[in-house]
């Protein structure tokens, strides 16, 4: 067998990372500077092979996000998926998580779970942030609206209706460990209906588990 050594010079090395770095900043978010779907398409996929770990996959969606935009702006707007954004970073900094921007007030949050924590765990890490969210972003509504606690919006009919403050939404997909039977394909049909679910939901969270081998929704 032929051994075949390559020696990197220092430039060689500076142009592969500015590369690599270049190229991760034209898959972030302009807002947020968080990763897009490209890499969240990649996460997904790399851990889906990961048989020794289990994982948790969170969809987060704004709730009454459009009307807000509607009376408030976009700028505004921008600011409410700013402060998210913002509050994701803060509660998860550690090598476990991995925070992607999907766009607009959409989200993803993947975690390994450590052998020391339950699926429980992570939920309230969930519940936490959903609740951090929902108590911040009262500051970005005026003192009128505010004290109502809704703002009128026109539905598609245009008819005006209150809609209750911002909240968020939150899909949650338990990868357990071992080998799998499912695709990244999967893996976004099921957060769908989970997001979907979620809406309707009295605490706007809905959960699911892949097992090896099996799949439950």
């Amino acid at each position: 067998m032929v051994s075949i050594k390559v020696i990197l010079t220092k430039n060689a090395v500076i142009k592969i990372i500015s590369e690599k770095k270049i190229g991760e900043a034209k898959n972030q978010n302009p807002l947020t500077r968080l990763p897009g779907n490209t890499q969240i398409s990649d996460f997904i996929e790399k851990t889906l092979l990961d048989k020794a770990n289990g994982y948790i996959y969170t969809y987060f969606d704004f709730n009454n996000f459009k009307s807000y935009n509607d009376k408030y702006g976009f700028k505004k707007g921008d600011k409410i998926i700013t402060l998210f954004s913002e509050i994701l970073k803060d509660e998860e900094k550690d090598e476990n998580s991995f925070i992607g921007h999907v766009g607009g007030d959409d989200f993803f949050l993947g975690i390994r779970q450590r052998p020391n924590k339950n699926f429980n765990d992570t939920l309230d890490k969930i519940t936490s942030i959903a609740d951090m969210f929902k108590t911040q972003a009262r500051d970005h509504y005026d003192q009128k609206d505010l004290k109502k606690g809704f703002i009128l919006s026109q539905d598609r009919s245009g008819q005006l209706r209150k809609v209750p403050l911002i909240t968020v939404s939150a899909a949650i997909l338990e990868i357990i460990p071992g080998e799998r039977n499912c695709t990244i394909e999967d893996v976004s049909d099921l957060l769908f209906k989970l997001k979907k679910n979620s809406k309707i939901a009295k605490d706007s969270t809905c959960c699911s588990t892949i097992l090896p081998y099996k799949q439950f929704f």
